[in-house]
């Protein structure tokens, strides 16, 4: 997931390696100073962090609501709003000459916009995207904060990703993580459109923000209330199914349109999930839909297969989020 191209250039550009320091892991005052700026205060007391821990110890999965503070996520919504004013420029090219972004490829794995964290950048002015991307997450004080919530200390490197997922064109496939260490993977959901799931995610914003631990009751759920526009990232469990079979290519198992190939099944296979979607009791094992303000934290399995469904043109807006891996020891 987060090598968006498979061009050696790009290869492990944003990748940082942090050290996990004895002695290193209490908050400081300047550290708590440092995320009130970001993060809600409700994550930061110290009943929320261990009630989290708990959770995360039991299901290895949390979702947070209204995780990123009033202040600073009234300036994201600001600038996604009037970014999705704008026009894009249809070919790849103009988008990366013209924009801060950059086209994943291949597309018969994923397509979205992305930006990493640019190195080396110190005065200029930020968008609050890369302020998240530059300044939050590659600082101790989050890698703490994780480690709190989660009860897992020695966070190693990190990948970080900001993406859009535009309507109509957009996904990524099911791909699985096969390396030696496990790692913990997150995503913000910065999306500020309605209707991605039955119950609007205007409803929460005058609730009081609760943790929730992603069991099966609340999986997959967005096509309960009405077709479904997509743009949810789900968890499943891995298939070792080698048989050959007649599958679509990636947009058609999406539902887009496009020819029939034979290809061979394999645990990691983009389209394997086909037949797991149509079923209720179908592997999935977490799942979050595009949303405004939420965070999901994952400690996958090995092998574990993660997508994110094909943005539908119907949608209201783009699917808006930033995503995370970082191994642990």
């Amino acid at each position: 997931m987060m090598n968006p191209t498979d061009q050696s250039a790009s290869k492990g550009k944003g990748k940082q390696v942090v050290s996990d320091e004895e002695g290193d892991k209490e908050f400081t005052e300047e550290d708590m100073d440092f995320l009130l700026k970001y993060i809600s205060p409700y994550y930061l007391t110290p009943d929320v962090s261990e009630e989290l821990s708990e959770i995360f110890g039991r299901e290895w999965s949390l979702k947070l609501e209204r995780v990123i503070s009033d202040k600073f996520v009234a300036r994201i919504r600001a600038y996604i709003e009037d970014q999705e004013k704008g026009a894009l420029p249809t070919a790849s090219d103009d988008i990366e000459t013209q924009t801060d972004w950059k086209v994943s490829r291949p597309p018969h794995k994923h397509r979205y916009l992305y930006q990493q964290p640019r190195l080396g950048i110190q005065e200029q002015e930020k968008t609050p995207i890369q302020e998240l991307l530059e300044d939050l997450l590659p600082s101790k004080a989050f890698k703490k904060w994780m480690s709190v919530i989660t009860g897992i200390d020695n966070l190693m490197s990190y990948n970080f990703l900001a993406r859009r997922f535009r309507r109509g064109q957009d996904y990524t496939l099911a791909t699985g993580y096969e390396g030696a260490s496990q790692r913990l993977e997150f995503t913000i959901g910065l999306t500020p459109t309605s209707g991605w799931e039955p119950q609007d995610n205007g409803d929460l914003e005058d609730a009081e923000a609760q943790p929730s631990n992603g069991d099966a009751s609340s999986k997959a759920k967005a096509e309960d209330g009405g077709p479904s526009v997509g743009g949810y990232e789900i968890y499943m469990a891995g298939d070792d199914d080698d048989d050959e079979e007649e599958v679509g290519d990636p947009e058609e198992a999406l539902s887009l349109t496009g020819t029939k190939s034979k290809v061979k099944k394999t645990k990691a296979d983009p389209a394997i999930y086909r037949s797991a979607m149509d079923n209720e009791d179908d592997g999935i094992l977490f799942s979050m839909g595009a949303g405004w303000n939420r965070m999901s934290i994952v400690l996958p399995d090995q092998g574990t297969l993660k997508f994110v469904k094909y943005v539908s043109r119907s949608a209201k807006g783009d699917r808006w989020d930033i995503t995370g891996e970082i191994e642990v020891r």
